[in-house]
């Protein structure tokens, strides 16, 4: 009988497989515990061999001239982010949301992950998932709302809070907005696919125990199904759209022939066009597929008042960059000028370029795109080049959490409202990306 993959599993591990599940309830907590971890792995670091890989060194001397930069340009008062402990809402990207998180990649990414860390990486995610559906089904059905939090002095230890369904139907079951639940159902998604295509993996192989196996399995399609569920119900257009998305890679790391999924994807967008179309019998059987929430979602992509809101933020970014494209405005002081301009209230830029350009000017911007496109194109050659499926699926998964993370970001940047979707982001990539250190380290999938 197979042994536990859990025996497998470094001491310092279960730190951040626990910041993962504190998140939901206890955002403060799942933070203190991330960072103990990250000061535990660089106790653990051998630096001058991690660092004596050429390209490893260039990145670092990057991410820390960029954050000399970046700090060098943070605007007064809210560019510091010392505010976001008490209102993380209110112009939540700051120069927190960058170069902590710079620091993260890089210590992370030097580090080997063994196939036992990135499984339970995914089922911790996916173990998030049902106090969600419990939020959901209690906002959706129970009326629950309202806020639920215990402090020990200044420092809160469990904070929720529940928001009442909106005029349209979304919930954000514990999250800001409904754009966060439906990004981090994105992400789970990703993950629970991820499990199930390794448990296959596994059973083909003959490598896994067919009575937990099939356990695995039912938990996981359950989870699937109310994620789908949670989905929907976000109202979250973007999420929904990064779904289709991402069948694409996910095949490609199936190795499934690609005209299949892209015959997928053609098919559920014309049955979608057609639900919101007036093409007579062919539109009245679309909308009997079709959910009623997505098709009001998608009646209001055109006529509803914040798309021309978004669209007003985005054209006030674009005149700030045309104003300042050198420098930019500094850091924090978009949204209070393009609350100044459009009269309303302006968290955030909505797209991460223009959040970036109109802060810290072009060539900053196009130094990050630069570096974060070599990196994303780095761990897709290796990644997707691996032989062994489930080493594939793995990895693979975590890759493409964080190419949704980023594809969702030129539309909202709602992960800057999350510390834990920042740490799933980030400790994603940086995962993934460790995978182009291993011939260098020596380091290999069983290690420990």
């Amino acid at each position: 009988m197979p042994r536990s993959p859990l025996r497998h599993l470094p001491r310092n591990h279960w730190l951040l497989l626990a910041s993962i599940l504190a998140f939901p309830v206890a955002p403060h907590v799942g933070a203190l515990i991330f960072c103990t971890y990250l000061l535990s792995v660089a106790a653990t670091r051998t630096w001058k061999q991690d660092l004596s890989n050429p390209r490893n060194r260039a990145i670092l001397l990057a991410f820390a001239l960029l954050s000399v930069w970046l700090i060098f340009r943070t605007g007064r008062p809210w560019g510091t982010g010392l505010h976001s402990f008490a209102d993380p809402v209110q112009y939540p990207v700051t120069i927190l949301d960058y170069v902590p998180f710079f620091f993260v990649f890089i210590l992370l990414s030097q580090r080997g992950f063994s196939l036992a860390e990135v499984s339970t990486f995914h089922w911790a995610l996916v173990a998030t998932t049902p106090l969600y559906f419990m939020f959901a089904i209690g906002v959706r059905y129970l009326e629950w709302s309202g806020t639920w939090s215990f402090s020990v002095e200044r420092f809160t230890v469990v904070f929720i809070q529940l928001h009442e369904p909106l005029w349209d139907g979304k919930i954000t079951a514990g999250f800001y907005n409904w754009n966060g639940l439906g990004f981090y159902m994105v992400i789970c998604l990703l993950a629970i696919a991820t499990l199930l295509g390794s448990k296959l993996a596994t059973r083909r192989t003959g490598r896994a125990n067919a009575r937990t196996s099939l356990l695995a399995c039912a938990f996981l399609c359950a989870s699937f199904l109310y994620c789908l569920l949670m989905l929907l119900w976000s109202g979250s257009r973007q999420a929904w759209a990064t779904v289709l998305a991402m069948l694409l890679p996910f095949s490609a790391l199936l190795r499934i022939r690609l005209r299949y999924t892209v015959s997928l994807i053609l098919g559920v967008v014309l049955v979608s066009i057609l639900a919101v179309s007036d093409f007579g019998p062919l539109s009245r059987a679309s909308r009997l597929v079709v959910p009623n929430i997505v098709e009001a979602r998608l009646n209001q992509l055109l006529t509803h008042r914040v798309v021309a809101w978004r669209i007003g933020v985005f054209q006030c970014a674009l005149e700030l960059t045309g104003e300042k494209p050198w420098f930019g405005w500094g850091i924090g002081n978009m949204a209070p000028e393009c609350e100044q301009r459009l009269g309303h209230e302006v968290n955030h830029a909505h797209n991460l370029f223009l959040q970036l350009s109109s802060e810290v000017g072009l060539p900053c911007t196009l130094a990050l795109t630069v570096i974060f496109a070599f990196i994303f194109l780095s761990a897709w050659r290796t990644v997707f080049r691996l032989d062994d499926l489930q080493e594939r699926l793995l990895y693979g998964g975590l890759y493409l959490i964080a190419a949704a993370v980023v594809l969702l970001s030129q539309t909202s940047l709602v992960v800057m409202h999350s510390i834990g979707l920042s740490v799933i982001f980030w400790s994603s990539l940086a995962i993934s990306y460790s995978l182009t250190n291993r011939d260098h380290t020596g380091f290999t999938s069983s290690s420990r």
